[in-house]
């Protein structure tokens, strides 16, 4: 399961943070002068991959610790999915958490890149 979470989370944040990085120097260079707003939508998408990679990291893992899950593990997002959304919500529990990582990183994003004078 962490194998699992830790893929699915830290892929799209090390491309968030490397977009950020690359948009910083291409503004700092002055080859592009990179509109405010792509920062801001890069990391929201990016940052907002990776929380739901948690819940995906959680949910494609077999739950039986006698059988090993499937590579992709979609197999057992069907089997688990219908067994945490009878015991809690979690539709909201990933927006609240897609959310809150989004704003955290869009400060984090504009304090990379500071708007231009």
């Amino acid at each position: 399961m962490v194998r699992r979470i830790l893929f699915a989370v830290g892929m799209p944040m090390a491309g968030g943070v490397g977009l950020l990085y690359v948009m910083s120097v291409l503004k700092e260079n002055g080859v592009w002068d990179v509109p405010t707003w792509l920062p801001f939508a890069s990391t929201l998408l990016s940052f907002g991959t990776s929380a739901l990679g948690i819940a995906f990291g959680t949910l494609s893992t077999s739950w039986d610790p006698d059988r090993e899950g499937s590579f992709f593990g979609w197999a057992e997002v069907t089997k688990n999915w219908p067994n945490s959304s009878r015991r809690w919500n979690l539709k909201y529990v990933i927006l609240l958490l897609c959310l809150l990582s989004c704003l955290q990183v869009s400060l984090l994003g504009y304090q990379l890149i500071p708007p231009s004078p």
